[in-house]
């Protein structure tokens, strides 16, 4: 991904629906990291013949960056467009990610999008998009992606995206995040009270990258509870996180307290790799 994009020289300026729809999710960056998870997931409903995209599990909550990544070898994007149209990208390789194939399959999808979906220009992000060229490319790419979803159904009879499953599952994880917060308030004012009697224990847990958090946590909590609070912070599902404290690595049926962490102790998360 390149660290600096141009600003001002998109081709064609977004279409005024794309405009609304930016607003929607601007500064609600946890709302749009669940909805590129269920965008991701409805395309890759589109490939179930293609088991290097079908065998894939996508996390709960994925950031733009990773959202564009996964969009890059245009797999998840043309199968759906051949599913809705066939032909329209013949003879696909799945195990080919030269450049080329990769951005005739983008190359194949924009064409559907524009043409069978009769999207307008600035409706459809182009090909220096998924490779986030422009300031607002990952916002041109989801909105395709997005527009898409909700019209499927209506201009092709095949399966859209579940809009209300995907706002429930906005608002469940908003909730959460709100229920974890008040807690993390509470443990904390008792730490800093000293009401350690109460089991209050105060953790750092330290990333790949040297990047530090800190959670007030009871020692009756499981693992499990400790990982919930870190996906919230770091986008990454506890299936796809390793926590290590002492050299041993931490289950999710433990419980803070029979793992012999104390107050202060540091934990190390390592990313776990499970399907892409």
């Amino acid at each position: 991904m390149s660290a600096q994009k141009p600003r001002c020289n998109r081709p064609v300026p977004p279409c005024n629906d794309r405009k609304t729809v930016d607003a929607m999710y601007a500064n609600r960056t946890e709302a749009s990291a669940i909805a590129n998870s269920h965008l991701l997931n409805w395309l890759k409903s589109y490939g179930e013949h293609c088991s290097i995209i079908y065998n894939v599990e996508f996390d709960r909550i994925i950031s733009p960056t990773d959202f564009l990544s996964k969009l890059e070898n245009g797999l998840l994007l043309v199968y759906y467009a051949e599913s809705i149209s066939p032909g329209i990208c013949p003879n696909i390789d799945p195990t080919d990610f030269s450049t080329e194939q990769c951005e005739k399959r983008i190359k194949a999808f924009i064409a559907f999008a524009k043409e069978r979906a009769r999207l307008a220009d600035g409706c459809v992000f182009n090909v220096e998009d998924v490779y986030d060229k422009y300031e607002d490319s990952y916002q041109a790419v989801f909105y395709t992606i997005y527009k898409l979803g909700v019209q499927t159904s209506e201009k092709f009879g095949r399966h859209g995206i579940d809009i209300c499953k995907m706002s429930d599952d906005t608002y469940q994880f908003l909730q959460k995040k709100a229920q974890y917060a008040s807690k993390q308030e509470q443990l904390k004012t008792k730490s800093a009270e000293g009401i350690l009697r109460e089991g209050v224990i105060q953790i750092s847990v330290i990333g790949q990258t040297g990047h530090e958090l800190t959670y007030y946590v009871l020692a009756t909590d499981s693992i499990t509870e400790l990982q919930e609070r870190i996906e919230i912070d770091t986008a990454l599902s506890p299936a796809n996180q390793s926590l290590l404290y002492n050299g041993r690595r931490l289950f999710d049926s433990d419980r803070i307290m029979d793992c012999g962490i104390s107050n202060g102790d540091t934990i190390e998360l390592y990313i776990r790799q499970v399907g892409c």
